[in-house]
C-alpha cells in the first residue's frame, strides 16, 4: 500500500520545528511514498527557505497557497494532491 504523509505550515510556525519535522519524516526507517507539505498562505522567509531546500528531496512535494485557508482546508488540499491509499497527518 502507498503511504502519503501530509503536513500544513503557516506564517506562525517556527522554522526550527518545521525543519525538525521534515527531517523526521525523511529519516524514517520506512519512508512514506510521498510527503506533501502545504504552505498555507504567506509564510515567513525562514520557513519558505526551508521548504525550498527540502523541495529537492524526491519524495517531498510542496503546494503553495496564495491565501491562508486554515489548517483544515490546507490539509484537505494536501489530501487532494496525494496519491497514497493511506494518509498520515504530520
Amino acid at each position: 500500500m502507498n503511504l502519503s504523509v501530509i503536513m500544513a505550515v503557516y506564517k506562525g510556525d517556527d522554522a526550527g520545528q518545521v525543519n525538525l519535522a521534515l527531517n523526521s519524516i525523511i529519516s524514517q526507517t520506512k519512508a512514506p511514498d510521498e510527503f506533501i507539505v502545504v504552505a498555507d498562505g504567506p509564510i515567513s522567509k525562514s520557513v519558505k527557505d526551508i521548504l525550498i531546500k527540502f523541495s529537492s528531496e524526491k519524495l517531498i512535494k510542496i503546494v503553495w497557497l496564495n491565501d491562508n485557508v486554515g489548517r483544515g482546508q490546507a490539509r484537505n488540499t494536501a489530501i487532494n494532491f496525494s496519491t497514497g491509499e493511506l494518509i498520515s497527518i504530520m
